[in-house]
């Protein structure tokens, strides 16, 4: 049951959930610079990305990469970040399965929510 609520909620496949018809891209390398440049450009597409309560949500895997990510001289990329969370940008990050982008095959995604702006009724 919770899994279906976490798709419905967070998979924008799903019509009707949080990123359904939201502006999206895909992700451009493995690099530090090339997420450096897609973190930014997703929170540039967000508005209210600087408001409080604002998170990112992505799968374990996702957040289990950024945290394996190493910049010149071996040192974390993204410290605060792990397979269960944390923070990245400063800002918290919430772990779900539900965040997929529907296609065959599923393709992970890393969204950016700001609650403030999501209104849902069910």
């Amino acid at each position: 049951m919770s899994d279906a609520e976490n798709a419905a909620f967070v998979n924008p496949g799903i019509t009707g959930s949080v990123l359904a018809g939201a502006s999206n891209f895909a992700g451009t390398g493995a690099t530090v610079a090339a997420v450096d440049a897609d973190l930014k450009r997703l929170v540039d597409l967000v508005p209210g990305a600087h408001l409080p309560g604002a998170a990112f949500v992505m799968t374990q895997e996702t957040a289990t990469s950024l945290s394996l990510l190493r910049g010149s001289g071996g040192a974390a990329a993204y410290p605060l970040i792990t397979p269960q969370g944390g923070f990245l940008l400063g800002l918290p990050v919430f772990i779900t399965p539900a965040a997929l982008m529907l296609g065959s095959p599923t393709a992970p995604l890393l969204g950016l929510l700001v609650p403030p702006e999501i209104f849902r009724a069910d």
